[in-house]
């Protein structure tokens, strides 16, 4: 039994189950077959169902059934919505897949959190724009392996549906869990690194990674002591909304506690207090060689350091 876009069976029909008759069939007559399954994942759509029968090719070729039969009536299904900034609390057992739907404007940050009471398991977050994602073709994916709570983050939104695939692979029976959507603000999560300073005239530049939420492009960054210092990057790229790349040239900046800050382009602002340490960086002082003989003759030992 298979779940169809049309009324045509093709590889591209969804499995649901498989029903077996084994008490035989006499010529003429009929029987009738149930299936009891669970839908999968599934967009909202009308979904024709389809019979294959005699997958086994038991009955002779002459007497043989027609190959799918599409029923009459069409099956509606649709996706339970998930409200912007308003935690949905459910449970979530192994095995057990939970869809949902999102409607979001354009140009923002987006996240989905997935908050379990367990303390193991491993669940999966997979979120798609105008499509059930699966755990191969997905926009965004969770990023913490065998874990039981766990996020996605899409950098910067289309305006449209956006849907939730939640698989559990390892989760106690009926564990409770609480799935929440939302639009980031502008924000800085982390930095790495978080110190570094001029070696040598030569080796004066260091990158920092900043992430964080609603980066626009053109945003800028500065490293601030206030009252005392502030620099701005040599070169600097957004990457996407969530992740900014900055090389900034520490040579004569003086050495101490250092705000980050991002500004984007309409003036918003966003700063982490003391978040960077500009420190005189230890200069390299290695000889590398090898010592011993550069003759072995065949059979002998030789020692090198």
């Amino acid at each position: 039994v298979y779940l169809s876009q049309d009324t045509t069976w093709s590889t591209s029909a969804i499995l649901l189950g498989k029903v077996q008759e084994t008490s035989g069939l006499a010529a003429g007559a009929s029987y009738t077959g149930t299936l009891n399954t669970t839908l999968p994942p599934l967009s909202e759509r009308s979904w024709h169902v389809i019979v294959r029968p005699d997958i086994f090719d038991n009955v002779s070729q002459n007497n043989a059934p027609t190959l799918c039969t599409a029923m009459g009536n069409a099956i509606n299904v649709t996706v339970p919505a998930l409200i912007l900034g308003t935690p949905l609390s459910t449970t979530l057992s192994t095995g057990q897949d939970l869809v949902y739907k999102v409607v979001v404007p354009a140009g923002q940050t987006f996240r989905v959190n997935l908050d379990s009471t367990a303390t193991s398991g491993n669940n999966e977050v997979y979120v798609k724009y105008g499509a059930i994602p699966t755990s191969s073709n997905y926009d965004a994916a969770y990023t913490q392996a065998l874990a039981p709570s766990q996020s996605a983050i899409i950098p910067s939104t289309q305006a449209g549906i956006y849907y939730v695939l939640i698989k559990s692979d390892n989760s106690p029976i009926n564990t409770p869990v609480t799935v929440s959507a939302n639009l980031v603000p502008l924000s800085i999560t982390s930095i790495t690194p978080t110190s570094g300073g001029a070696a040598t005239a030569a080796n004066q530049y260091v990158t920092m990674d900043i992430y964080g939420a609603a980066f626009a492009a053109g945003a800028q960054v500065e490293l601030s002591r206030p009252g005392v210092f502030q620099i701005q990057p040599q070169s600097w790229q957004v990457l996407n909304a969530t992740h900014i790349q900055a090389t900034f040239n520490l040579s004569n900046v003086p050495y101490g506690q250092y705000d980050v800050e991002v500004i984007n382009p309409d003036g918003t602002t966003v700063t982490q207090p003391y978040q960077y340490l500009v420190t005189q960086a230890i200069q390299p002082d290695v000889t590398v060689g090898i010592g011993g003989t550069d003759q072995i003759n065949p059979g002998d030992n030789a020692t090198y350091t």
